[in-house]
């Protein structure tokens, strides 16, 4: 083999590897909007999810007079949210080895998502929506407390919700 076959027989290899890696991508992320499609079917089943024209967040509805604006925090249940500021979310992997010096997986448009403010006279209710579920969500008080996060805790201008408890969340008025 010379090394143009070589360099040939490479970037085929590359070029199948991203066309698998993104054909993968793009089905688990269609499997996923199904799945939150049909959480929130079952939850309120008149509601139509929207997807908006702002990248960070992912979808908005209108329901009982408010307009929710929903970020979704793909999540395993053996992960827990972190909260330690108004801007910064993080996915803890290791929960009993976390340190606050471990190096955070943050989440992508938080700052965008909480300054967020749309032109409407409707109420706005933003909630980060845990899917599907995780085993904690976490909130810095200060430098030394933390509380645990409730589902009904206005946390920084945001409901965190974990898709398994979406509809204690909502009133039962359908």
């Amino acid at each position: 083999m010379n090394s143009t076959e070589v360099i040939i027989l490479a970037g085929s290899l590359i070029l199948v590897s991203l066309v698998i890696y993104f054909s993968i991508k793009r089905y688990l992320e269609k499997k996923r909007h199904r799945a939150i499609v049909e959480v929130f079917r079952q939850t309120l089943s008149r509601t139509e999810l929207k997807s908006p024209s702002e990248k960070f967040y992912d979808y908005l509805f209108e329901y009982q007079e408010n307009l929710y604006l929903i970020k979704v925090l793909p999540f395993d249940l053996h992960h827990e949210l972190i909260i330690t500021n108004k801007y910064y979310w993080c996915m803890n992997a290791d929960l009993k080895g976390w340190k606050r010096s471990t190096i955070p997986d943050l989440f992508p448009g938080v700052k965008e998502f909480v300054d967020f403010a749309p032109k409407t006279d409707m109420k706005v209710i933003k909630i980060a929506l845990i899917m599907p579920d995780c085993h904690n969500i976490t909130r810095y008080l200060n430098e030394s407390d933390v509380a645990k996060v409730n589902p009904k805790d206005l946390v920084y201008g945001v409901y965190f919700v974990k898709a398994v408890e979406l509809q204690s969340f909502f009133p039962k008025s359908e």
